[in-house]
């Protein structure tokens, strides 16, 4: 992403003058990211809680990169199916998606993405068209290079 050209690591959550609050990671529009290394290797140990501040901050730096996925074909879709999800996060009680990804689409992306890659066969079970949407987003498919790696 040549857009990126710095990533601070902070030994723990550090405090961010533009939130006014502490936080586990951060990407902005200049150029840069923030990052907790701290939390950064909790999601990393832990591979299926659907949290990891890395994925997190790339999928917004990625998001940051590509205009806003303007000019991205599956985008229309995708944006689509994430507001009816950020509704039925706000609704429920408990929902797949961790309630972060209702406060706006841009947090619906990077909570989708971490979702995607640390528990695709259930994303793919519970929310098929999702799912697919953000198969087309991301170009790849986890579930069929499991199902792949499972067959060898």
């Amino acid at each position: 992403m040549p857009s990126f050209e710095l990533i601070h690591i902070y030994p723990s959550t550090f405090h961010s003058k533009l939130l006014e609050q502490e936080v586990k990671g951060l990407t902005l529009g200049n150029g840069r990211i923030f990052i907790s290394w701290q939390h950064f290797e909790e999601g990393h140990e832990d591979d299926d809680d659907k949290l990891h501040v890395g994925l997190h901050e790339f999928a917004h730096a990625m998001m940051i990169e590509y205009q806003h996925f303007q000019y991205v074909s599956p985008w229309k879709k995708w944006r689509y199916i994430g507001e009816r999800m950020m509704t039925e996060i706000r609704t429920q009680e408990t929902h797949f998606f961790r309630k972060y990804g209702a406060t706006n689409i841009h947090e619906m992306w990077a909570v989708t993405v971490e979702t995607f890659f640390e528990q695709p066969k259930e994303f793919r079970t519970q929310h098929p068209d999702f799912y697919y949407a953000t198969v087309a987003m991301l170009n790849q498919d986890p579930c069929a290079r499991m199902e792949i790696l499972e067959t060898i």
